[in-house]
């Protein structure tokens, strides 16, 4: 409830994840997330502000049962209104850019195949004012992308050589 608003607003979010383990502590995966949030209700409509988001993602597992995920991709944001008066609704988009995606969480029970967890994810979506501080500073830019990559090396280099084929050199067949 709103103690500022005339309403009750109501928001929900729902996910898919699908993909496999790399090593035993890091999973790569495709995530799909939907948001949707009722930014107005009065006697003349109803307007709510929806987001989806296509990311890859990778999660590491610190401990067991502790996780890290990071993710990017791309995110559509669009409004939807329901007009009482006239009796129309609609959808209109707003923007379109890059996700970003951050997230803990911890395992409540798992098996082979499902994981129940509880999680905390922050999303953000990089609009035009972004890529427009993005063209406007490429060093720093460029800049932060190498360190994204260098941050990225300790992980690549603890995954281990389980999908290397065995070499067999100097066999004779």
């Amino acid at each position: 409830s709103c103690a500022t608003c005339d309403y009750n607003p109501i928001g929900v979010e729902g996910d898919f994840h699908i993909g496999g383990m790399l090593s035993d502590r890091f999973g790569l995966m495709l995530e799909l997330q939907g948001n949707a949030e009722t930014v107005d209700e009065d006697p003349y409509g109803t307007t709510t502000l929806m987001q989806s988001a296509a990311m890859i993602a990778g999660q590491y597992w610190v401990t067991p049962k502790l996780w890290l995920k990071g993710g990017i991709g791309w995110t559509h944001l669009s409004y939807e209104y329901d007009d009482y008066y006239y009796g129309g609704t609609g959808t209109a988009p707003v923007d379109d850019g890059a996700a970003l995606m951050a997230a803990a969480g911890y395992e409540l029970y798992s098996t082979d195949g499902f994981a129940l967890d509880l999680q905390g994810r922050f999303i953000t979506a990089g609009y035009r004012p972004f890529v427009f501080v993005a063209l406007r500073r490429p060093i720093s830019t460029v800049a932060i992308g190498l360190l994204a990559m260098i941050s990225a090396v300790p992980l690549a280099r603890s995954l281990g050589h389980e999908f290397m084929p065995p070499l067999n050199e100097g066999d004779v067949l």
